[in-house]
């Protein structure tokens, strides 16, 4: 029999994989794979400053990760830089801040390796049934805008001639992912959170034939990589956070070959 962390831990694969198939598939449609690191990533920043007030770091972090995305969602309207060099500005940036921060505290009960990998076998069924309700939150949301979703972040011209508010789909989008990363990136951490965005999406984008299908085969490979992952983990007794990371590349690789063979 399994233990129980490992119950919770392939519980919340599940559930994150729900929740990451839409998000990941809409950031692999706009090439937006650097945006989410880059939340990822400062939101280290934000995680010293709930340490330094002294206030709860879930709520702190959840709100810093949505003002992020917000804020990375409009600069580009304004500005002249790219979006590539902004995205790399705020990333590197802010985790450096974060980490001058952490590093000027007497004892910062904070490590880089935890921020990076979380700690998946430490939930609880309180982080399991708030990611729970969050990935419901989008996959109603998702069911309800579908279509200017679609519309908006696969051709935004043909978006606004047909009066879809794009702007307003953009902000709720990163809000939803600003969210995502600040309830979960304390528990999965920043290289499983991003990776478990992209990858399986990336996977599907091949494996695919309409933007539906992409987000339920994203799904399922965002799934099958915890399942698998988290076996092979405790089989080999190797880190389960990278673990899923490869078993989610091994099957991107895969797909890529299938694709090949194919054509």
């Amino acid at each position: 029999m399994f233990e129980d962390f490992i119950i919770k831990a392939l519980i919340m694969g599940l559930v994150f994989s729900c929740l990451a198939g839409p998000l990941g598939s809409v950031m692999v449609w706009r090439r937006l794979a650097f945006f989410g690191d880059t939340i990822s990533h400062s939101a280290l920043l934000g995680l010293a400053l709930s340490l330094i007030w002294q206030l709860p770091s879930q709520l702190i972090l959840s709100f810093f990760c949505v003002a992020l995305a917000i804020a990375l969602t409009l600069i580009p309207f304004r500005s002249k830089v790219s979006i590539d060099s902004i995205l790399a500005i705020f990333s590197h940036g802010s985790l450096a801040l974060g980490l001058v921060v952490l590093a000027l505290m007497d004892r910062p009960p904070l490590s880089l390796t935890g921020f990076l990998f979380g700690d998946i076998l430490a939930l609880t069924w309180e982080d399991i049934i708030t990611t729970a309700f969050v990935a419901l939150g989008v996959g109603m949301l998702t069911r309800v805008f579908w279509r200017s979703l679609l519309t908006t972040f696969i051709s935004e011209e043909l978006a606004k001639s047909e009066g879809v508010p794009t702007l307003a789909i953009k902000i709720g989008f990163a809000i939803a992912l600003g969210l995502t990363i600040g309830l979960l990136l304390q528990t999965v951490g920043a290289l499983l959170m991003t990776a478990m965005l992209i990858i399986p999406a990336s996977c599907a984008r091949y494996l695919s034939k309409s933007p539906a299908q992409m987000i339920i085969v994203a799904i399922v490979v965002g799934a099958f990589s915890f399942v698998s992952g988290l076996w092979s983990s405790y089989v080999l007794d190797t880190p389960t956070a990278p673990m899923i990371v490869v078993s989610a590349l091994g099957l991107f690789i895969l797909s890529r070959l299938t694709y090949f063979i194919k054509r």
